[in-house]
C-alpha cells in the first residue's frame, strides 16, 4: 500500500525515515498505514543457466543460451497465477529469412478462455531477405492481471519464409 504525505505518494518500494531511522512499516494510532516491500524476480527464462519457469519454451537452445522455437503459429506456457506479480520483463524476438513479412505477438490468456488475449504486445516488420525481425523487449505493467493465466506467444509469417522465435532473459517482478 502506498503512503501519501502532504500530497506525495510513497510506494511500498520507497523509503520512510523517522528521526534518522529507516522504517519497514509505519503505524499511526495502532493501525498499519504503510509497509515497505522489496522488488524480487521470478525467472521465466535465464540464458546463463538455461533454466526458469518456462525453460521448456520451444524446441531448441542456442550456444548463447537463448531458447528458440522454429515455425509459425502459437506456443503456450504452463498456467501460472499472476495475482502476486506486478511486472513482466520479456525479451522475445524473431529472425526471418525470405522476402515476406512477419508478426510477433506476446501476451496472456485466462485459463477459462485459452484462445482470448487479455493483455498483449505485438509488432511486425517486412524482411529484406536477411535474417532480421521484430522484437518485444521491455518491462510491462501486469499488476491488473489476477488469477491463472498462461503466456501466449504467436508468430505469423509469409509462405516460403523461415522463422525462428527466440526467448532471452525474462522474468516476473513481485513485491515482498
Amino acid at each position: 500500500m502506498a503512503l501519501v504525505i502532504n500530497g506525495t505518494s510513497i510506494p511500498t518500494s520507497g523509503k520512510v525515515v523517522c528521526n534518522g531511522t529507516s522504517l519497514k512499516q509505519l503505524n499511526i494510532g495502532g493501525t498499519k498505514v504503510w509497509n515497505s516491500a522489496v522488488e524480487k524476480q521470478y525467472s521465466i527464462y535465464n540464458t546463463a543457466s538455461r533454466s526458469g519457469w518456462w525453460s521448456s519454451f520451444g524446441n531448441g537452445v542456442l550456444d548463447s543460451g537463448l531458447r528458440y522455437w522454429m515455425g509459425r503459429g502459437q506456443i503456450f506456457s504452463p498456467y501460472i497465477d499472476l495475482t502476486q506479480y506486478t511486472k513482466i520483463t520479456i525479451n522475445l524476438f524473431i529472425q526471418i529469412s525470405g522476402s515476406g513479412s512477419v508478426e510477433l505477438a506476446f501476451g496472456f490468456c485466462r485459463e477459462s478462455a485459452p484462445n482470448d488475449w487479455v493483455w498483449m504486445q505485438r509488432t511486425g516488420v517486412v524482411s529484406a531477405g536477411a535474417w532480421q525481425g521484430p522484437n518485444i523487449s521491455g518491462t510491462y505493467d501486469i499488476s491488473g492481471l489476477t488469477g491463472r493465466h498462461r503466456i501466449k506467444q504467436m508468430s505469423i509469417n509469409g509462405s516460403g519464409d523461415t522463422v525462428h522465435t527466440f526467448l532471452g532473459n525474462s522474468y516476473f517482478t513481485y513485491l515482498e
